[in-house]
């Protein structure tokens, strides 16, 4: 019963604090490199961890529904990266086209 409750534990962990610290991480540096002041790294980190939540609500949604399609796992990977990139210009409320290019283009450098 402890191994369960410890597997629970890093996986909510992982879900939701080290993958959206990487993710705002990217998102901050790639608005530093293209220049843009005007997000901080709370703002970039914040926002990603709501674009991670609307993923896994959306992943389990398509676990209902493909329960044991082969092509689950790939489906996994799509509606998660789509959902990151539509959700985050949508919750910075920004859209001119130097930020989106620099979301779209997440973590390389934006000129």
């Amino acid at each position: 019963m402890a191994e369960l409750v410890w597997q629970y534990v890093l996986f909510v962990a992982l879900a939701l604090l080290v993958v959206p610290l990487l993710g705002g991480a990217l998102l901050w540096g790639a608005f530093t490199i293209a220049k843009i002041s005007q997000f901080s790294f709370r703002d970039c980190w914040k926002v990603y961890l709501t674009a991670c939540c609307f993923a896994y609500l959306l992943l389990m949604g398509v676990q209902l529904v493909w329960r044991n399609d082969p092509a689950v796992p790939m489906a996994r990977v799509a509606v998660f990266m789509a959902t990151t990139v539509l959700a985050v210009p949508v919750l910075l409320r920004v859209y001119t086209r130097r930020v989106l290019v620099c979301l779209w283009l997440e973590g390389s450098p934006c000129w």
